[in-house]
């Protein structure tokens, strides 16, 4: 069972995203696919990210919570 659900994926830009109860995430983090950080949000005040500045393609998305790590895909279809 996930931590994480993600939604619309493949996406145009916004993403959004459900938590099991258990999880609040402390840092997100969106990766490329050369391995750099595009975009990072400390303490999110809410489920929405806004990633419309993205070019399309292929990224991963990091959920960090306390000591605890999630990875997602997703695809950006601007």
């Amino acid at each position: 069972e996930s931590d994480i659900v993600l939604f619309p994926n493949p996406s145009t830009g916004f993403l959004f995203y459900e938590t099991s109860a258990n999880f609040n995430p402390d840092i997100i983090q969106v990766i490329n696919n050369d391995a750099q950080i595009v975009f990072e949000l400390q303490n999110p005040s809410t489920q929405n990210i806004d990633l419309s500045f993205l070019e399309k393609g292929v990224y991963f998305i990091r959920f960090y919570s306390n000591n605890k790590l999630t990875v997602k895909q997703f695809v950006i279809l601007n």
